[in-house]
């Protein structure tokens, strides 16, 4: 049996977002019979309910057929050593820059890395056709539109970084909102949030807000929510697929890559500042054939065979 080992980034610094997606393509490997292996070089303490498949402590002295490398902390020193344990070695970035000589390289939200002359003959796999996706998300039915009548609900998730200042702000901007009593909130948190008791507690007793700590169906809120108030990163890619209306405001700058790519693509909303978030929200719900054109477009643009693509090219 032919082995993959994924190496992502966990930390509370770099949040969820490196191992999300690597979880993601595991599946899929898992689904076409290799071994799937995963390696954390910080960290030992990874919970099972996290992770589900094999994690080991080293990688010393082990041999795999494809080293699968997500972080930030990459360095030459660290792939001449991958390249001795590992028939091929893949990358994926997020600032649209080919930094090592390795046999592929993976951009999802670029079409154009900038890649020096002096790395040559590395397999591009670039844009929407490789996009990590939930195994479960299987060209989910898009939602075109929306009763407004009832009630309106909203999950909100910025990244596992996001303290919590931001997600007071947000909730006092959206109680602005001409259709605030219709709305059912739902706040989403982790446990790599290192929020206060008192913080909690304040958040739980919110009369509008359903606080939820790793939720494990979170495509199910992906789905039934009208608007989802997120950021840039993975989580937005993962759920950029299902029915709920991405309104997104720039977070932190390793988000940027995803904000230039998408933002052009009339996918999602844009809010540069939070202060506007009330009026977007309104000016969406007062205006149905926008939400309309957005679920358009996201059946035209959207491909829900993206693991499977990079697969296929990985084991080429």
């Amino acid at each position: 049996m032919k082995k993959i080992c994924f190496i992502p980034d966990y930390s509370k610094s770099t949040g969820r977002g490196h191992l999300g997606r690597c979880i993601n393509l595991a599946y899929t490997f898992k689904q076409n019979k290799w071994d799937v292996f995963f390696y954390f070089e910080k960290r030992h303490d990874i919970n099972k309910s996290t992770c589900k498949f094999k994690i080991i402590k080293t990688i010393k002295e082990k041999y795999f057929n494809l080293i699968f490398v997500d972080s930030y902390f990459l360095n030459n020193k660290k792939i001449i050593f991958y390249k001795k344990i590992s028939e091929k070695i893949c990358v994926i970035d997020d600032f649209g820059v080919i930094k090592y000589k390795t046999d592929f390289y993976l951009n999802y939200s670029s079409n154009n890395p900038k890649n020096p002359k002096k790395i040559k003959n590395i397999k591009k796999l670039l844009g929407f056709k490789y996009l990590i996706q939930s195994p479960l998300n299987k060209n989910p039915k898009i939602r075109k539109i929306f009763n407004f009548n009832k009630e309106i609900p909203i999950a909100i998730f910025f990244s596992s970084t996001c303290k919590s200042n931001l997600l007071f702000k947000v909730l006092k901007i959206l109680s602005l909102s001409k259709f605030y009593e219709f709305m059912k909130i739902e706040l989403l948190l982790t446990s790599e949030m290192n929020f206060s008791k008192k913080t909690l507690m304040k958040l739980k007793n919110h009369k509008k807000i359903k606080l939820t700590i790793d939720k494990k169906d979170l495509y199910k809120t992906y789905q039934y929510s009208y608007f989802f108030i997120g950021s840039y990163g993975y989580s937005l890619l993962e759920r950029i697929g299902f029915s709920a209306i991405s309104v997104c405001n720039l977070f932190i700058k390793n988000q940027k890559q995803n904000y230039n790519f998408l933002k052009n693509k009339g996918i999602v909303i844009n809010i540069e500042s939070i202060s506007k978030l009330n009026k977007v929200i309104d000016d969406l719900i007062k205006n149905p054939k926008k939400i309309n054109r957005i679920q358009k477009n996201k059946i035209l643009k959207i491909t829900y065979k993206g693991n499977q693509n990079i697969f296929n090219d990985l084991i080429k």
